[in-house]
């Protein structure tokens, strides 16, 4: 019965309540299924109040509450449906996933593990089993509840999508696009398993295949916001610059909240050598996320190649009060001290020993910067010696040449 028919009963006179909270409820989840949660929830909370031990009304409710954010809401309405009907498999099933998407694994798994228990066919809670199995770390156990799921219905492709992901988790990324494969073959307009036969090519470095993927998912869903920033990714990958800009410009339109919307195109300006605009990203990404390490540390870089290096040492400090286990703000914060008003003074080597407070042990050979300044060289040794210190096999060391940074210092945000 369609919204427009519902709405013609309640408005009848002479309907009888039980009809009346009947009609509400067809209403309501024609409402739901619109995706119309707001409107889903007051008609089923209308029926409710005809009918107080309306199970399937309450049930409802309840997943519209999750739907649009409300989750004690939806555990109440679940819970008095269990109340009514203990032996609701689907019911347990449904408030599992509620506790899976708080991220209440062990509440969850109890809540699997029930509705199995009631119904060993019931599919969604295998696949919903499975998925807290996966967070948790067993995937053994999560395979096994994808496998008896596919066994009982081969032809639902979420399945083949999550034990997709399943695979990929374990870096069987091969195995995971043969699934992600299947589910597309029994999905042609299956977005996100594109999307995600998309990522897994992206970890295998196949930016091409990657890119593909990624085209197929947005055409299906032009909005898809995560796959549009992929494919900006994985396009910078290439150093297509113009091209990353492009779909992280699109990106940040369609969700201006992103912050690593902003920091890949931060990244991808910095490719093109546009730093001045760089710096204006990593700001955006910095006013979001205070707490971003990284935003710190490339914006540094950026300030470094512009010759501001007393904000690039601001920016590095901050970077290394974040996160003082990464060597490279260190190794840089060197460059921009070496760099302050002494660049002129060349770097040199000595052969005589070096006393504890100069000496560089990840060096091959004792290095020492020597300024008319000697805070300038402390701090500069200081710097060095720091990242020395946390990467002591000298793999990366400081390039004294240019202000590019340590091998690597593009660590784009994941899609």
């Amino acid at each position: 019965m369609r919204v427009a028919g519902c709405t013609r009963l309640i408005q009848s006179e002479q309907l009888a309540d039980k009809d009346r909270a009947l009609a509400h409820y067809y209403r309501g989840s024609n409402y739901h299924d619109l995706g119309r949660y707001t409107e889903a929830i007051r008609d089923f909370t209308e029926a409710i109040r005809i009918d107080p031990n309306d199970s399937r009304s309450i049930g409802k409710r309840g997943l519209a509450h999750m739907r649009v954010g409300s989750i004690d809401l939806a555990l109440k309405d679940l819970g008095r449906v269990i109340e009514l009907v203990p032996n609701s498999s689907p019911t347990y099933n449904n408030r599992g996933a509620v506790h899976l998407q708080m991220g209440n694994l062990d509440e969850a798994l109890v809540d699997f593990n029930r509705a199995l228990i009631l119904d060993p066919k019931n599919t969604d809670a295998l696949i919903n089993r499975g998925g807290v199995y996966a967070k948790s770390g067993d995937f053994a156990r999560s395979l096994s509840d994808y496998n008896r799921a596919i066994r009982l219905k081969p032809g639902n492709p979420e399945i083949f999508v999550n034990r997709g992901n399943a695979y990929a988790s374990q870096g069987q990324l091969e195995t995971a696009i043969a699934d992600y494969d299947h589910a597309i073959q029994l999905a042609p307009n299956y977005a996100l398993a594109y999307y995600k036969r998309g990522m897994a090519f992206f970890d295998l470095g196949k930016w091409d295949d990657a890119i593909r993927s990624f085209d197929r998912a947005i055409r299906i869903s032009p909005d898809y916001v995560r796959a549009i920033g992929a494919r900006g990714i994985a396009f910078a990958k290439k150093k297509n610059w113009i091209r990353a800009i492009k779909d992280f410009n699109k990106e940040v339109r369609l969700d201006p909240s992103y912050a690593d919307a902003y920091y890949n195109r931060g990244l991808a300006y910095a490719g093109l050598g546009k730093h001045a605009w760089s710096v204006e990203e990593y700001d955006r990404v910095i006013f979001l996320e205070p707490g971003r390490a990284d935003a710190f540390y490339s914006r540094g870089i950026s300030f470094l190649h512009l010759r501001r290096n007393e904000q690039a040492i601001e920016s590095f400090g901050r970077a290394i009060a974040l996160n003082p286990t990464d060597p490279r703000p260190y190794a840089n914060r060197g460059l921009a001290y070496e760099w302050t008003g002494h660049r002129a003074s060349p770097w040199r080597t000595t052969r005589k020993p070096l006393n504890s407070a100069t000496r560089i042990p990840c060096c091959p050979r004792e290095s020492v910067f020597w300024t008319d300044n000697r805070r300038a060289e402390h701090m500069c040794l200081f710097a060095i010696d720091g990242a020395c210190n946390l990467d002591p096999a000298g793999r990366q060391r400081p390039n004294r040449r240019r202000a590019r940074g340590w091998p690597g210092n593009r660590s784009w945000g994941r899609p």
